[in-house]
């Protein structure tokens, strides 16, 4: 699989953008600022459908679209896959408290959960770092982004989840003032537990995978031979090979056991919006007790498996974004990791310079430089300075 074309109006520091993308190698160097990570956040919005980096869509509209007549950000992409090529648009138009997305699948207009996974994306960054110092929202986002790009009944049940969460949070606060009843929580439950329980489902499911994959990858990431052992922390108690059905029953036998405490919290406690993962080498968890250094091979080896677990289950070679990763590895991990790259894979690097990649002279297919959002290369510059409408 890879990204063949690029497409982009009014997004972060690019104001119009066409840029044809080959399989292989891509790299793309320049100063600090000057549009790297922007670049790879469109191309990651084809597969999540949202920034990998902005807390709300609003973020990505170029602050000059508000002066302009079309005042919207576009990005537009074609992927190519084994067995089809697809015609990705967004449209993101700026409202008074936030933004609103459209979203077209060969032009023809679909929801957020159609689009879902549609290209299979891996993003490498300085900030998976959160993924084991960080809250444990983060480790559940990176479990989300994972799975809902190789299983679309995950995406439904994700989205559902939110929502009867969002309701029966609300209602636990009414029922906690007196202003209804008890027995109103039924419906809520009911909900939450079907869609809880392909949730936790599934995540059960892809962590034995994970885990299995980073307990093969760890050793030789690190130098240590030290096993890396990944498992959920859940609050709803039940085996990895537990269907979907059987955690909706644990999860609705612990609401009914936690009703009065949520009742006077007036919030939801029980469900897979508290699960969290566990990552443990030498005996020691290493989010509570990891120097930073054996922090960064963590995220780094959950990143390498989530890539694998992507092709495993797709059958496809997800895109790679390197985000001036490999500048902060030494040379035997850098190698490591490029060594997992395979052959035709697509990977767009960015880099402040090239020192650090020697090794990828054979292997660059082609090479770019981006100031203040203009792209060019040897043969030709990208970027055409002024705004265009869009039908």
């Amino acid at each position: 699989m890879y990204c063949r074309h690029l497409s982009l109006l009014n997004f972060r520091n690019y104001v119009r953008l066409e840029l044809e993308l080959p399989p292989g190698f891509t790299v793309i160097v320049g100063d600090n600022g000057e549009g790297k990570s922007n670049l790879l956040e469109a191309i990651g919005f084809l597969s999540t459908t949202k920034s990998m980096r902005a807390t709300g869509d609003r973020e990505v509209i170029n602050w000059r679209a508000a002066e302009d007549q079309y005042g919207f950000a576009r990005v537009s992409g074609l992927v190519e896959r084994i067995d089809a090529t697809t015609k990705l648009e967004f449209i993101i138009s700026p409202t008074a408290a936030s933004a609103s997305k459209r979203i077209r699948v060969n032009d023809v207009p679909r929801r957020t959960i159609d689009a879902v996974g549609l290209a299979n994306v891996v993003s490498f960054s300085p900030q998976d770092l959160e993924l084991v110092e960080g809250a444990p929202a983060y480790r559940r986002k990176f479990l989300d982004v994972m799975i809902a790009q190789v299983d679309s009944r995950y995406v439904r049940a994700l989205s559902h989840y939110g929502k009867v969460l969002a309701q029966r949070n609300s209602l636990l606060k009414r029922i906690r003032s007196s202003e209804a009843r008890v027995d109103q929580l039924h419906f809520w439950d009911k909900e939450l537990a079907a869609a809880g329980g392909i949730l936790a489902a599934k995540r059960r499911q892809t962590i034995v995978q994970i885990d299995e994959i980073s307990r093969r990858l760890y050793p030789e990431l690190s130098g240590t031979g030290t096993e890396l052992k990944v498992s959920l922390v859940s609050n709803v108690a039940a085996g990895d090979t537990d269907s979907a059905e059987q955690a909706a029953e644990s999860i609705a036998s612990r609401l009914r056991e936690t009703q009065s405490r949520e009742r006077e919290l007036g919030v939801t406690i029980i469900g897979p919006h508290r699960d969290d993962l566990s990552l443990v080498t030498g005996g020691r968890e290493v989010t509570t007790y990891g120097s930073r250094g054996q922090k960064r091979l963590v995220a780094l080896a959950l990143k390498l498996a989530e890539s694998d677990f992507i092709q495993k289950r797709s059958g496809e070679q997800p895109i790679l974004l390197l985000d001036d990763v490999l500048s902060e590895l030494d040379e035997s991990r850098r190698g490591f990791v490029l060594d997992r790259i395979r052959p035709g894979q697509q990977v767009v690097l960015t880099s402040v310079d090239l020192g650090h990649l020697n090794r990828l002279d054979s292997m660059i297919v082609s090479r770019l430089r981006v100031k203040d959002g203009i792209l060019t290369s040897e043969q030709q510059s990208y970027h055409s300075g002024v705004n265009i409408p869009v039908n």
